[in-house]
């Protein structure tokens, strides 16, 4: 139980105090700090803590005061609170996104290819494809064997959402042991095919632009190329494995 209200915002001595003065009903707080097992030094500096988020409320008899829990119903405000700031921190990320996207604009970019490092480095690089891709060419990929993308999981289901907003086809060629994947369906922006793959590195086009990626082993790391004669031979290269694969 403490656990979980460390997740919707307590820290673990507010967590402690709270769940003491439910059982206890009201405490003063020598009681109370014996219950919750925090020394009377900071008891009070939990209480006013608790105080100034609403979860505890207090009553005087005798100048004395007496702490009581409030109802465990304070947690929807404080999780539509939270809400809130998620979303207000939602808005605040497009905007800062969108601006830092019209400063990349009026920049020239000279580099013609990129390196990407660790893991975090090929999830940034498959934003860029994402931000690449359009519906006037289909994006190719020839992928590696099936544990060699199993951690991306989620990053390909984000590619596959943004796609279809942007009405792009995508052919990609599969191991042989993917045809077990009952997930995988075709339609008019998705077509696979098979073949005996034992690579672990993936390639593909987009635009006119060749991507590498290699997510196994302790190093994962990737490579863009924004050239067009690579791209034109790379889906020149595709075109002839897709015409000789069931």
């Amino acid at each position: 139980m403490i656990s979980d209200l460390l997740e919707l915002g307590l820290s673990l001595q507010e967590a402690k105090v709270y769940i003491a003065l439910l059982k206890l009903g009201e405490s003063q707080t020598g009681r109370l700090s014996k219950e919750s097992q925090i020394s009377p030094s900071h008891i009070y500096s939990v209480l006013e803590q608790l105080l100034a988020k609403g979860f505890v409320n207090y009553k005087m008899k005798n100048n004395i005061k007496i702490f009581m829990a409030s109802s465990p119903d304070t947690f929807k405000d404080l999780f539509e609170k939270k809400k809130q700031e998620l979303l207000n921190q939602e808005q605040k990320m497009h905007k800062v996104i969108a601006d830092l996207k019209s400063i990349n604009k009026t920049s020239k970019i000279t580099e013609e290819y990129k390196y990407f490092e660790g893991i975090k480095g090929v999830k940034a690089m498959r934003h860029e494809i994402n931000n690449l891709m359009t519906s006037k060419n289909p994006i190719v990929v020839y992928t590696a064997k099936q544990e060699s993308y199993k951690w991306l999981e989620a990053v390909y289901h984000d590619h596959s959402t943004e796609r279809k907003k942007k009405n792009v086809k995508e052919l990609m060629i599969f191991p042989n042991e993917e045809k077990t994947n009952t997930n995988k369906s075709k339609d008019k922006l998705n077509d696979f095919k098979f073949m005996d793959l034992k690579n672990e590195a993936e390639w593909g086009v987009v635009e006119d632009t060749f991507f590498l990626q290699y997510v196994t082993g302790k190093e994962p790391r990737a490579f863009m190329i924004h050239d067009k004669k690579f791209a034109e031979t790379f889906r020149q290269v595709f075109d002839q494995l897709w015409k000789g694969t069931k």
